[in-house]
């Protein structure tokens, strides 16, 4: 405070999205010359507005789906998600793809720009799609953070392992048996045809 003029200085700089919130509460006093001195008390709150200053975070440093060959156009195969500690435009997002290591991927593929949600544009014919996912906040001065998608098909055909009996046991073992003693022995095949 200038004594003078009792105009306010900052003697810091402010972080609204750390230690010093969002407002800062100041008493100020003032005392006079006379005799005896008086003195009168003012109080009031500065609000800390919001500058830009931190770009989207994403919730994953890359993400890995796998879908079905066979999956129809439509459906939502994944969900990228980041959050921005900053208000108002400045922490509204909105999401859009990229396809920087193979350009054909963003023909398969499309984001849903405010909910994030990856979805299927056409059938799918190669093994393994490569995405960049981009958060854009909407402030000013725009901040962005991209993350890594990387989508695998499984073939249609893939079936788990079958075992040769729906349920193994009881099986009992007497409490003095010999360590490396065979218990039981389980076994199971492959769920595709003409695959052991």
């Amino acid at each position: 405070v200038d004594e003078e003029t009792g105009e306010l200085f900052t003697n810091k700089v402010f972080d609204r999205e750390g230690d010093d919130g969002k407002t800062v509460s100041v008493t100020v006093k003032a005392i006079d010359s006379g005799e005896p001195s008086l003195e009168g008390v003012c109080s009031f709150t500065v609000e800390i507005t919001d500058v830009n200053d931190n770009p989207p975070l994403f919730d994953r440093q890359k993400y890995i789906e796998n879908v079905k060959q066979d999956t129809n156009i439509g459906t939502n195969i994944l969900r990228v998600s980041a959050s921005d500690e900053d208000a108002d435009n400045n922490g509204a997002i909105r999401y859009s793809l990229a396809a920087p290591f193979q350009r054909d991927d963003l023909k398969y593929f499309d984001i849903q720009p405010e909910s994030g949600w990856i979805f299927l544009k056409r059938p799918l014919d190669r093994e393994s799609y490569r995405l960049e996912a981009i958060a854009e906040d909407r402030g000013d001065t725009v901040l962005s953070r991209t993350v890594e998608v990387q989508i695998d098909v499984v073939d249609r055909s893939n079936k788990p392992p079958v075992w040769d009996r729906p349920v193994y046991g009881p099986i009992y073992v007497k409490e003095n048996t010999a360590i490396g003693q065979t218990v039981t022995a389980v076994k199971a095949s492959s769920g595709i045809e003409d695959n052991p």
